[in-house]
């Protein structure tokens, strides 16, 4: 008596019906967190570039620029941070960098 090693249809389905449950319920709480993960990638940008000026300042004893900050490519080799969202990232009078407010909620659980 010959011995088939194979799957059967029904398996087959079955494991298919389990795969796009869990896609159905996976994929829409990945689509909602880029924007968050943007938001936290912007937050993160403000705080390294705020560091940045910190030393700047404690080296030269003068504030900098945002364009001597950001160009210099031994701080910055891939080039000046860039908000994901687009926006442009302005110096207070401070020398620091204004906070970004991209008002992301949170997914609901």
């Amino acid at each position: 008596m010959k011995v088939n090693k194979a799957f059967t249809q029904v398996e087959i389905l079955s494991v298919c019906a389990i795969l796009g449950a869990l896609a159905a319920i996976s994929i829409p709480r990945l689509m909602v967190n880029p924007d968050k993960a943007r938001a936290t990638s912007c937050q993160s940008n403000i705080v390294i570039i705020n560091k940045v000026s910190d030393l700047y300042f404690n080296q030269n004893n003068k504030a900098a620029t945002l364009d001597e900050l950001t160009s210099n490519r031994d701080i910055f080799p891939d080039g000046p941070p860039q908000c994901p969202f687009g926006d442009p990232y302005t110096m207070s009078q401070y020398g620091h960098i204004t906070p970004h407010h991209h008002n992301i909620e949170d997914p609901q659980p």
